[in-house]
């Protein structure tokens, strides 16, 4: 378990790099060949970071019961975080963090559907004990 998480922290660095990324490819570098400056970019890993673990960690879990459903939820869930936390980025690091929370969200929704399905539920598990 404690594997995971720390796996999963690592793996969490997907969303910082993916919002430098598409930042960079919207707004560019401005003419003097000025880009972020390097507060810039540690501010954004600073806020984006941490933010990426609940959706990285649902994803993961979703990965071991079915990874078809995983990749579908990363690839639609990733953008759209990566979206709202540039959006959420106007409102500062409470938005980041909201954004990317609420991105999340399906992800454990959909965990909990397949754990129901597949006799994972708290009621199966309490009848076995």
């Amino acid at each position: 378990m404690l594997g995971n998480i720390i796996s999963s922290i690592v793996f969490s660095l997907w969303l910082p790099v993916a919002v430098l990324v598409v930042s960079l490819a919207r707004f560019g570098i401005d003419g003097e060949g000025m880009g972020p400056s390097p507060i810039d970019i540690l501010m954004l890993f600073v806020f984006t970071w941490p933010a990426a673990f609940p959706l990285t960690l649902a994803v993961r879990l979703i990965h071991n019961r079915s990874r078809i459903v995983a990749y579908i939820c990363a690839a639609l869930l990733g953008v759209g975080a990566v979206y709202g936390v540039i959006v959420g980025g106007l409102l500062g690091p409470f938005g980041v963090v909201g954004y990317a929370l609420v991105a999340s969200v399906p992800a454990w929704i959909v965990l909990g559907i397949l754990a129901a399905f597949r006799g994972g539920g708290a009621r199966r598990q309490a009848s076995q004990a």
